[in-house]
């Protein structure tokens, strides 16, 4: 997950957090076209993993929470 959030942030320009670290071990293979909202993309990834996803608009940022991985 932490190459995804990589990603993510630099194609929609907003830095994602990992509320812990073990989030970022868990494994996914997500293709999207990055041409979606940013709302469509984080509801889609909601319903795929069993990852929240918490946009704080005052700090421009995206933290992301739940059961990370080994």
């Amino acid at each position: 997950m932490e190459e995804v959030a990589a990603s993510l942030g630099r194609w929609y320009s907003v830095p994602f957090v990992l509320s812990d670290p073990a989030i970022g071990r868990c494994r996914y293979y997500l293709n999207f076209d990055n041409t979606i909202s940013l709302q469509q993309l984080l509801a889609a990834l909601k319903e795929a993993t069993e990852l929240n996803f918490q946009e704080d608009t005052i700090h421009h940022t995206i933290t992301i929470s739940g059961k990370g991985c080994n």
